[in-house]
């Protein structure tokens, strides 16, 4: 299982809160065979963020300039 699946899985751990979507997406459908990063589409609300945030840092990403993972 790709590591972006697993992210997915983990995300929606207790509830729908992500989606994956853009290049991931067109290689879970075979479309395309590999793409370099994830992106998902996530619920805009403060559990989903914080639950997010919290896989996130429990799987060791850390933060790359970009635009924050806030509700605002």
């Amino acid at each position: 299982m790709s590591v972006y699946l697993q992210l997915t899985e983990e995300f929606n751990c207790g509830g729908l809160r992500a989606v994956i979507c853009s290049g991931q997406a067109v290689v879970l459908h075979r479309l395309a065979i590999m793409s370099k990063d994830g992106d998902w589409i996530l619920r805009e609300d403060e559990e989903c963020l914080h639950h997010v945030l919290e896989v996130l840092a429990k799987n060791g990403a850390t933060y790359r300039f970009g635009a924050p993972l806030d509700a605002r």
